[in-house]
């Protein structure tokens, strides 16, 4: 037995409950940034604040619970994350074509969304999961959390256009929430390794 499938149920609740907590504070930061971004804002930026926002809400979720022993809330966040990670497909598409260019902004969300939706399934189904799949996903979470604390988004075809709806330019605590709920991703899938 690999060790991803070796006693999936006690791999969370091996983490030390302070680095949970750890987690849940800073995704609980994450959450209400957002929402205090999206509250004044319309159009695509609100829609995205909001995707982030339930995102980081489904990570504070499963820090918080044992999401290993939570078939119930698993299956919501697989279901919601399937749902929302299928939205931004077809509005990262129709948006590319409405402004001429694809938006890897709103790409970038897409498959953060899907790394939602992975690691719920390997904790309805871990058996069914291959551990280099799963490196492949931390790999670009760890990409994705550098690229946002550094701000390389911005520079990406497509994310600078100041006519597009939504930019890769982010305030600087917007960019410092995207890298820590990509790296609270990145370490949870981590543990399922």
């Amino acid at each position: 037995m690999t060790p991803m499938h070796h006693d999936m149920g006690s791999m969370m609740t091996m983490l030390p409950g302070w680095v949970r907590l750890l987690w849940v504070i800073a995704l609980a930061v994450v959450a209400v940034l957002h929402i205090r971004h999206a509250m004044p804002m319309t159009g695509q930026p609100r829609w995205w604040h909001g995707v982030h926002t339930a995102m980081a809400a489904g990570m504070l979720a499963m820090y918080a619970t044992d999401p290993m022993r939570q078939s119930g809330l698993d299956r919501v966040l697989f279901i919601a994350f399937v749902a929302i990670t299928a939205g931004l497909a077809i509005a990262t598409v129709v948006i590319g074509r409405r402004e001429g260019v694809g938006n890897p902004v709103w790409a970038a969300s897409a498959l953060d969304s899907a790394a939602m939706a992975y690691m719920s399934a390997i904790m309805l189904w871990p058996k069914a999961f291959a551990p280099l799949v799963s490196w492949i996903v931390i790999g670009y979470l760890i990409l994705a959390a550098l690229m946002w604390a550094f701000g390389l988004w911005a520079r990406l075809p497509g994310a600078r256009r100041p006519a597009a709806g939504l930019c890769g330019h982010q305030d600087l605590d917007v960019r410092l929430t995207l890298a820590v709920m990509a790296a609270s991703m990145a370490y949870m899938t981590a543990t399922m390794v």
